[in-house]
């Protein structure tokens, strides 16, 4: 690689020199190497070459990308990207061909294109990340599901197979039908809500631990659609394996994801806990059975009142220890406690 970024140097017209701290986007027609700082997106017509002290704080759109200092930021290339050993690239990349040296940091997703005039077409993007995002064994259901939310299911209790869902998204799409079903046929369903859960916990991803920010965003997305206990257990697994060490904060976030999804299951509307009191508020529809209420509060003394008049509401009280982190382990795991033994409340 070193030899091919060597030959390109003979033609760089512009440098950034050790030192040099650029504040703002960069836009070069020609060859350019970079071995100061740059804060900001760089567009290029030619080569860039990020030297061994060089780096870059954003995204990078040129023919091709010599990368033996620091990148932060998306990468999108026609030709190639090279990274060396000395190099790193903290973000997706987009390129035809793509070399990475032994000791090189690569942290993001590759996206390869046999044409570098183009990106891949919509659709077709959507399908690649499909098969990228389910891997593990029996997945062949999964990913025909989603290539169904992509083209479009059609009447499905009819002849015709067109149209499109992108709209609602085959989730959605399926949930409408199955109430419009249930509606016919006399069955009883409930109108879905929201589940808010407000804990006083640090609950984020550090921005050392996720540099990239369109990374991040992805995660906390993904984190806030959990739904199952496995799903959560996959993304700690991913974590560890693009990441590293899973923070606290992390952690915390993770368990609160998993908190909502508990009690929405039990028509929880609102769980908030702060000020050494957690709030537990029901839906008005939430089947309970008034009889197990007494047994449940039994179960925490005095510790805990029940507000009937109005959304049934339990306020359950907790003491402090005056220590950030104990006291954060102790209101996630009250929070979880309560969530768990409030399952024999419900018809």
């Amino acid at each position: 690689m070193m030899k091919r970024a060597e030959k390109e140097m003979a033609k760089i017209n512009t440098v950034i020199g050790v030192g040099t701290v650029v504040d703002g986007n960069l836009t070069t027609k020609e060859t350019t190497r970079i071995d100061g700082q740059v804060n900001g997106d760089v567009f290029s017509n030619g080569n860039i070459i990020v030297g061994d002290q060089g780096s870059v704080n954003g995204s990078i759109t040129a023919y091709s990308v010599f990368a033996s200092g620091k990148v932060v930021g998306n990468v999108m290339v026609k030709d190639k990207i090279d990274i060396t050993a000395t190099g790193s690239i903290i973000g997706d990349i987009y390129t035809k061909l793509l070399s990475i040296d032994e000791k090189a940091v690569f942290q993001g997703q590759c996206k390869m294109n046999q044409d570098g005039n183009k990106l891949l077409k919509e659709v077709a993007e959507k399908r690649l990340q499909a098969i990228r995002e389910f891997t593990e064994l029996g997945s062949g259901f999964k990913i025909a599901m989603r290539d169904l939310e992509i083209r479009g299911a059609g009447n499905l209790l009819g002849q015709k197979q067109h149209g499109h869902m992108e709209a609602v998204g085959y989730d959605l799409y399926c949930k409408m039908l199955n109430e419009a079903v249930k509606g016919l046929k006399g069955i009883q369903s409930f109108e879905d809500f929201n589940t808010q859960v407000d804990l006083d916990v640090d609950a984020y991803i550090p921005g050392e631990y996720i540099v990239n920010e369109i990374q991040k965003l992805d995660i906390y997305k993904r984190i806030a659609g959990i739904e199952t206990i496995l799903e959560s257990n996959d993304m700690k697994e991913e974590l560890l394996d693009r990441f590293g060490s899973i923070p606290k904060s992390v952690d915390n976030l993770l368990r609160i994801a998993m908190i909502r999804v508990n009690a929405h299951k039990l028509f929880i509307t609102d769980l908030q806990g702060k000020n050494q009191v957690v709030k537990i508020v029901l839906d008005k529809k939430a089947q309970v059975d008034a009889a197990r209420i007494p047994i449940f509060m039994k179960l925490y003394g005095n510790r805990i009142k029940f507000q009937a008049k109005g959304d049934p509401t339990f306020l359950c009280t907790y003491a402090k220890t005056g220590i950030l982190e104990k006291d954060a382990e102790q209101l996630l795991t009250l929070s979880e406690k309560l969530v768990e033994d409030m399952k024999m409340l419900l018809l």
